[in-house]
């Protein structure tokens, strides 16, 4: 049941606006006029008639504004959908200033407020922007369907063109949320083949591994163990192991060990427990100077820094030359099969989640749906087990 607002508060509200009559065209109209936060000439688009409609709607306003509404939005509320209070372009400014203040306090990931800005800004990836001079109110599934035909038009499909349709349902959602919008209108998801990835056995990782000369081995092999991504291995620093333990996290200029944990690709922290191969190979290459005071976990040798993404690519399709495969896509092979293998041996959903790092469950499913056990067995299993 909808909080009712205190008296204090009506009587408050009730000094906001007032009703106002002016002379168009030899014939008197009434409005509701709210000073620098506008003025209300009819109801959305139809003139009022009589002092009393234009009664009902300032009393309406004032309502909204007692329980808690912000005094613009309640006026521009009733508004003609037409106005340029109600367009695209300006409410997804707002969502944006939403979204950053959101990023800031760590609720939602850097990655995605970059890509929604993208999608949001003028140009050949202004997917959102397209909408821009739009009212917000004629988002129904008619011009929703006539937007993605418009992007599919110009070369947008599959899975992007859902990703961009999941980022309007998303901004649709947050009107709602926020008041402007009464309800999410239909929403017209495309159709797409999902990739599948390509899995391999971890007889193939391992033959991989070995064509690896072993002073470049940590980085894959710490991929291979225990699921990391390319830019959460490459970030790893020597102050990140400790305790048998790996804290993964993203990397940040000026961190310090004692500095609080911030999340990697979504800014969430993973501690995962280090299998021994994976401690046997930092206990041989990792100088004990590099584990106490910093630097690169798992350094390109050649150059003493952290890979880059040539140099990562290189040495992985010269492994696959030397072990006589093709070469395969690295996240695949080391990321999503070691998920599927964990899987497999008897790892449940929730902590394969859990090691991968993922922010919900939605993308867990994809590798299998076995049982649950402990996250020490899981990584210790793939390799002790044989």
């Amino acid at each position: 049941m909808e909080a009712r607002p205190c008296a204090n508060a009506w009587r408050m509200a009730e000094r906001f606006g007032r009703i106002r009559t002016r002379t168009h065209r030899g014939k008197l109209r009434w409005y509701a006029d709210f000073g620098r936060f506008g003025r209300v000439w009819s109801l959305r688009g139809e003139p009022f008639e009589s002092r009393p409609e234009a009664e009902s709607i300032l009393r309406a306003i004032q309502g909204d504004v007692a329980r808690g509404t912000p005094k613009r939005l309640a006026v521009e509320k009733w508004l003609p959908a037409s106005s340029q209070a109600h367009r695209v372009e300006r409410w997804l400014g707002l969502w944006l200033e939403d979204l950053e203040a959101q990023v800031a306090s760590g609720e939602r990931s850097p990655s995605y407020l970059r890509e929604i800005k993208r999608w949001a800004k003028a140009g050949p990836r202004g997917y959102l922007a397209v909408l821009g001079p739009q009212s917000i109110h004629a988002l129904d599934y008619t011009a929703l369907r006539q937007w993605q035909k418009k992007l599919a038009e110009h070369g947008l499909r599959g899975k992007t063109l859902w990703n961009v349709t999941g980022g309007l349902s998303s901004f649709l959602g947050w009107l709602v949320r926020t008041g402007v919008l009464e309800r999410v209108p239909p929403v017209p998801w495309p159709r797409y083949d999902e990739h599948v990835p390509q899995i391999v056995r971890p007889e193939v990782q391992d033959r991989i591994l070995e064509a690896i000369p072993d002073r470049k081995r940590g980085v894959f092999l710490v991929m291979a163990l225990l699921g990391l991504r390319h830019s959460e291995a490459w970030a790893l620093d020597g102050r990140d192991y400790r305790d048998g333990r790996l804290w993964v996290r993203k990397a940040r200029k000026g961190r310090t060990l004692d500095s609080p944990l911030r999340g990697t690709k979504n800014r969430r922290p993973r501690v995962l427990p280090v299998p021994d191969a994976l401690a046997a190979w930092i206990e041989e290459h990792v100088p004990r100077e590099t584990l106490l005071q910093g630097g690169p976990l798992f350094p390109n040798p050649r150059t003493g820094k952290a890979w880059s993404p040539t140099s990562f690519r290189r040495t992985w399709e010269k492994a696959c030359e030397t072990a006589k495969l093709p070469v395969l896509k690295p996240y695949e092979t080391l990321r999503h099969s070691t998920a599927t293998e964990w899987m497999r041996r008897g790892a449940s959903e929730r902590e394969v989640q859990e090691l991968l790092g993922h922010r919900t469950r939605h993308a867990t499913p994809r590798y299998a749906r076995l049982a649950d056990e402990r996250l020490e067995s899981i990584v210790g299993r793939r390799r002790d087990s044989g």
